[in-house]
């Protein structure tokens, strides 16, 4: 990382803290996680696993989970797992049928 030549590192955390946030503004926005980055992509992914509903609660494999708005539809794998990755940020319903 890059530091303007006019920052100066004082002792104790208000002042450390104080002079940092004056040198940051020149740090490069390469990281794809920076959300002031021209990369960034505010989108993630709902993972989990459908289980029986009695005990010994096994992975269920092959069933149906729907996620609205989308819609995206993925099928269980094995163990019950399923994984919806590049998600926009937001609130989503998820409907799991067999």
């Amino acid at each position: 990382m890059r530091l303007r030549a006019s920052c100066i590192i004082s002792v104790g955390w208000i002042g450390l803290a104080l002079t940092l946030a004056g040198c940051l503004d020149g740090a490069p926005r390469s990281n794809p996680l920076d959300p002031f980055g021209e990369g960034f992509e505010n989108v993630g992914a709902i993972e989990g696993s459908i289980t029986g509903f009695y005990a010994p609660f096994d992975g269920l494999e092959g069933v149906e989970v729907r996620v609205e708005p989308g819609p995206v539809t993925v099928m269980t794998r094995n163990g019950g797992a399923f994984r919806v990755g590049d998600l926009p940020a937001g609130s989503y319903v998820l409907t799991a049928r067999r």
